[in-house]
């Protein structure tokens, strides 16, 4: 629901206290995950974690951290009132898992495309990308 998991908040909270997350890719990882977990709690606080995650996830090098910390990054900062964010978000989120080779990242941020592409009320985009998308498809890759 919109009031987040109070109890994985705690356990994200505890790891980064006792310095679990000494490696940066996890520390990232947790980062982000709490700051989605915080979005209807604590949204300032979020946004700041949100965005220490971001720049720790673009410094890694790590493309597979980055694919999820943008994608972690898409339940923080969906909004119906910025569309064309929301669809620059998940290019970004596409970009990354794809570099990453994570299929399942990828069709997500398909997805919050489409969603910011039907917000804009642009169906022949929404079309468009699905027929390039069904076309590209790679060997393991799900279905849309």
């Amino acid at each position: 629901g919109g009031a987040g998991h109070l109890d994985v908040v705690s356990v994200l909270e505890a790891a980064l206290r006792r310095g679990l997350a000494s490696e940066s890719v996890l520390r990232t990882r947790l980062l982000s995950r709490l700051a989605a977990e915080l979005r209807y709690v604590d949204r300032a606080r979020a946004e700041a974690l949100l965005e220490e995650a971001l720049r720790a996830a673009r410094g890694l090098g790590d493309a597979a951290a980055l694919a999820q910390t943008l994608d972690d990054s898409t339940f923080v900062r969906f909004s119906p009132d910025d569309p064309e964010g929301w669809v620059a978000l998940n290019e970004e989120v596409v970009r990354a898992a794809r570099g990453a080779g994570d299929p399942e990242l990828e069709l997500a941020g398909h997805a919050g495309r489409w969603t910011g592409l039907l917000e804009l009320g642009d169906l022949v985009g929404v079309d468009r990308d699905g027929r390039k998308r069904g076309g590209n498809r790679r060997e393991g890759s799900p279905e849309i």
